[in-house]
Order: structure tokens, then C-alpha cells, then sequence
């Protein structure tokens, strides 16, 4: 066998491996990312606290405790997930 033909075939069997490789990682990327079931939405929905469709005072000023308490959680959500990132 040439010089010529070994470079070639070498050339081929990396940039196949490569495509290989691209193809497995996409493959299991979009796995990963399937929607979420009419269950998994039903339950998040209903742990979820609604906001009032008033417009009182009390409405506004309870609207804004449960948003502040969605807003505490995903706080507390990054931190932890900050903390997670930097410990490896």
C-alpha cells in the first residue's frame, strides 16, 4: 500500500469516527429535549400558585407576595445551581 493511500484511508476513517460522533451527540440531545406530557404540565400547573384576576388592593397585594415567592425560589434555584457549577 502507498504512503498516499494509508493518508487517505486515515483521513476517511477519522473524519467518519467524527461524523460518527456529531450524529450520536445530536441524537441524544433532541431526546433529551422531548416535551413535557399533558400530565408533567397539569401537575406544574396546579403546584404553581395562580395569580387573582382582580384589581383591589388586596388582589395587587397578594399577586405581588406570590411573585415575590416565585422570584425567591428561582433565586434559590441559581444559587444552588451556581454552587453545583463551581464545586467541580
Amino acid at each position: 500500500m502507498s504512503k498516499t493511500l494509508k493518508i487517505v484511508l486515515g483521513v476517511l476513517v477519522i473524519v467518519l469516527i467524527g461524523a460518527g460522533a456529531w450524529w450520536y451527540m445530536g441524537e441524544s440531545s433532541t431526546s433529551s429535549s422531548l416535551p413535557a406530557t399533558q400530565a408533567q404540565q397539569d401537575a406544574a400547573a396546579a403546584a404553581a400558585p395562580a395569580l387573582s384576576q382582580g384589581s383591589s388592593d388586596s388582589d395587587l397585594s397578594q399577586d405581588a407576595k406570590t411573585i415575590d415567592g416565585q422570584m425567591n425560589g428561582l433565586n434559590s434555584d441559581n444559587a444552588s445551581i451556581d454552587q453545583g457549577m463551581s464545586s467541580n
